[in-house]
């Protein structure tokens, strides 16, 4: 099992690399594909879960995106995110958005459902958050294959399957589905996790 945190990649995690970052529409650019099937992914993750989802809270949610479109699915979602750019984006659209540093170490509010897709590989210390996260269930993506040799630039931690599955064990989460997953027409697999809280102590 293997987990990486990619030397010379500290910055990417401070407020001073997102404060001035160029809006990355996710809406409207290739990420659109990854969101659509995520919105189907909860509507499986849905039908494990007793009655309906009366709360979510989408970490690291850029510009709103994922809310948008399971807005249907899920009425009573909200997102925090960390990069100005993408929370003003969602407040000019109506998105229910708000700034949150993830970093900061205070105990997260509580949901029934918490998502962070393409998000812990971004965080300064991954373990931290998501022992932090106060939810029932917990769908989490981040790359697959990212290694010291190869990874995108904006990136501080990468995972093989046993090291993510690992990640989330050692925080106190219960895997449920744990696989890397080919996206019709995404450029790369990503990991997929689904977690719950069973036995989790927060």
């Amino acid at each position: 099992m293997t987990e990486y945190r990619f030397e010379g990649q500290d910055h990417v995690a401070t407020f001073e690399y997102h404060e001035h970052r160029a809006l990355g529409d996710h809406l409207h650019d290739i990420h659109r594909l990854r969101l659509d099937w995520t919105v189907k992914l909860l509507e499986d993750v849905i039908q494990q879960i007793t009655g309906p989802v009366d709360s979510w809270i989408d970490y690291g949610c850029g510009q709103g995106g994922l809310l948008e479109l399971a807005a249907e699915l899920i009425p009573n979602g909200r997102g925090f995110d960390f990069m100005p750019a993408n929370v003003a984006d969602a407040e000019k659209h109506g998105r229910p958005v708000t700034y949150l540093n993830l970093a900061e170490p205070v105990l997260l509010p509580y949901s029934q459902l918490a998502t962070a897709t393409e998000v812990l590989e971004h965080l300064d210390d991954p373990h931290n958050f998501l022992r932090r996260v106060q939810a029932d269930w917990f769908v989490a993506t981040c790359p697959a294959g990212d290694t010291p040799e190869r990874h995108d630039d904006s990136h501080l931690w990468g995972w093989d399957t046993e090291g993510f599955e690992k990640l989330f064990v050692d925080s106190g989460w219960e895997p449920h589905r744990i696989n890397e997953v080919t996206i019709p027409g995404y450029p790369m697999k990503v990991m997929l996790m689904v977690a719950s809280s069973e036995g989790k102590n927060t």
